[in-house]
């Protein structure tokens, strides 16, 4: 099973444990890739909620969490050289996550950006990241 299809089963798992009466569940984004979406918004611009990192063979590198704005969080991460190639923004303590190259969020509605931390560690906590 890849990394995506263990997120993605995790994140159904989260759904059957954790209903939220009256909330339509989590859903991953359509994929974005650092290198070929960089005129695009990240995904969940706006809006708070979780990510996931992966690298170009789908491994994945990171799971993170905004209560804020997601697009925000995520493009702190990036920078773009104006050509489409996507670098890191900044020196990361994980080199891992210098290979990132592709992310998938999960976008909570508006008032709910108290539950990014806990969808956070449940991901965490089924998936292992080498980086959290």
């Amino acid at each position: 099973m890849s990394d995506l299809e263990r997120l993605s089963a995790a994140l159904d798992e989260l759904n059957a444990r954790y209903p939220r009466p009256g909330i339509d569940p989590l859903v991953l984004s359509e994929a974005y890739d650092v290198k070929t979406d960089w005129v695009k918004y990240y995904p969940g611009v706006g809006k708070p909620g979780a990510y996931a990192l992966f690298d170009e063979k789908w491994r994945l590198l990171k799971v993170g969490k905004s209560s804020g704005d997601l697009g925000i969080r995520l493009g702190s991460y990036f920078r773009h050289d104006g050509q489409g190639a996507g670098q890191f923004a900044r020196p990361s303590p994980w080199k891992s996550d210098t290979d990132a190259r592709f992310i998938v969020a999960i976008e909570l509605p508006p008032g709910h950006a108290f539950e990014a931390a806990a969808i956070e560690e449940f991901l965490i906590d089924r998936l292992s990241p080498p980086n959290r």
